[in-house]
């Protein structure tokens, strides 16, 4: 029976729990992630709402988050700021007007 079993195991070596497994490749640019305004509001009720030890600990460890992403939503969403919940464009801001840029494209355009 002893035989039986260990060859079960070299058959089937673990037991398949249906979680997908991650992938082992480095992607050559990493991308920050952007997290949706419905999103966050989706957390921060589910984490509200959390009334076990452990449970707000499992939905981050679920959603693959941190406890300072919660802190930081909540600080958003107490001070009233809506769309400080949408992710915001990083970088400078453009010091050009859009009404400078076509004007400009439509002089190019008279030109040709």
């Amino acid at each position: 029976m002893a035989r039986a079993n260990a060859a079960e195991r070299q058959a089937n070596p673990a037991p398949s729990i249906g979680l997908p497994h991650p992938d082992p490749e480095v992607v050559a640019k990493p991308r920050r992630r952007a997290f949706t305004a419905e999103y966050k509001r989706r957390i921060l009720n589910e984490a509200d709402a959390a009334r076990f030890s452990g449970t707000i600990g499992a939905l981050l460890r679920r959603e693959g988050l941190y406890s300072s992403h919660l802190v930081t939503w909540r600080r958003e969403r107490d001070a009233g700021i809506l769309e400080a919940l949408t992710p915001q464009k990083r970088g400078p801001k453009s010091k050009r007007h859009p009404l400078e840029d076509e004007n400009q494209r439509l002089r190019r355009r008279n030109e040709r």
